[in-house]
């Protein structure tokens, strides 16, 4: 894994869809409403919006993404710094 992790050959995003009745009921909610509003408005903005958001989720994603890696690794340092320290006063 830190090896996809380090070449980025780790993309959680790409991860196939679950049978989630929850999530294919959101996902027919939205297909339904983008369809609807591209009748209404028309296709270049909605896909200006779509743009839009879709840049705002990626910089969501990877400020989280950075968050929990630190959180992570701060976790990882403090149980080796732990395990070093118990191994030297045996």
């Amino acid at each position: 894994m830190i090896d996809n992790l380090f070449y980025g050959n780790a993309n959680p995003y790409e991860r196939p869809i679950i049978d989630d009745p929850e999530l294919q009921s959101a996902m027919k909610i939205l297909a339904d409403l983008e369809e609807k509003m591209c009748k209404e408005t028309g296709r270049a903005q909605l896909d200006t919006l779509s743009n839009a958001y879709a840049a705002l989720n990626e910089l969501t994603m990877l400020r989280a993404f950075q968050d929990d890696f630190r959180v992570g690794f701060g976790i990882a340092e403090e149980l080796y710094r732990q395990t070093a320290q118990s191994e030297r006063a045996k």
